[in-house]
């Protein structure tokens, strides 16, 4: 049921906008995915930068964001950005102005999806986004 409401939301992408707010992503201002299950999430993404906060019980130390650009009836991954910020400790956001918006601000231009790849503990554990099982790689972008 779960890759059914996030294959229905990335599928149906305008339409699925109000539809996912019930299943476990959310796309908020045709720019982010929201995941419920992410350890970050993005709390603004407008303007020169964007801002993520840390809503896990750990530290993270680093993380990964992909862009996801729909291409026919799938979305293909064109872009990876891996992160530079340092740790974050949890209830804690990126600092002070938010992380460089390079990544918010390309996705944009390929009118594509921001989304919260992965992310590494100091704990040495993970977290995959169930979102890279049903997107493609992109050479073309």
């Amino acid at each position: 049921m779960r890759n059914l409401c996030v294959w229905a939301a990335l599928l149906l992408s305008p339409v699925a906008c109000s539809f996912a707010q019930t299943a476990r992503i959310r796309v908020l201002d045709r720019t982010v995915i929201q995941q419920d299950n992410s350890p970050l999430e993005f709390v603004q993404w407008r303007g020169s930068s964007a801002v993520i906060k840390n809503v896990s019980d750990k530290r993270i130390e680093s993380f990964v964001f992909v862009c996801l650009v729909r291409e026919g009836k799938t979305y293909s991954k064109v872009g990876t950005y891996d992160s530079s910020e340092g740790s974050i400790d949890p209830g804690k956001f990126t600092h002070e102005g938010g992380f460089d918006a390079t990544p918010v601000n390309a996705c944009r231009s390929w009118k594509g999806l921001l989304a919260v790849a992965s992310v590494k503990f100091a704990d040495e554990s993970s977290w995959v986004s169930p979102l890279m099982n049903s997107v493609q790689s992109s050479s073309s972008k």
